[in-house]
């Protein structure tokens, strides 16, 4: 839904792309005052399981063919999981500009302007 939202009509990008995400937990109330400010000041990160991994999984599944025709175009990947005082996920996907440029300079693919973020 929010993808949709995000890409507010447009149609998904056909070329290689940079995907960013960052998971926002929640510090557990169980930790003394002192350790959950070490957490929301990033001293303390969440160390716990889901892996990154099953949460870039299920973001992938949730958005190929809304931003993006597939996985595959994923050519940079970086994900995080950091406290929060809110949890929430951040994605966002543009073009990846240097392979961009370089297929631009030997003409061998662009990209649609469009640029798609959840």
């Amino acid at each position: 839904m929010f993808a949709h939202h995000a890409m507010d009509g447009r149609p998904p990008l056909d070329c290689a792309v940079t995907m960013k995400i960052l998971v926002l937990r929640t510090v557990p109330k169980s930790w003394s005052k002192k350790k959950q400010a070490q957490a929301l000041s990033g001293d303390i990160k969440p160390v716990s399981r889901p892996d990154v991994d099953n949460y870039t999984k299920a973001i992938l599944d949730g958005i190929i063919g809304i931003v993006f025709h597939d996985d595959t175009q994923v050519t940079t990947l970086r994900v995080g999981k950091r406290y929060a005082e809110q949890p929430s996920v951040i994605v966002t996907v543009e073009p990846d500009q240097e392979v961009i440029n370089k297929e631009v300079l030997y003409g061998t693919q662009g990209c649609t302007e469009h640029h798609g973020s959840e």
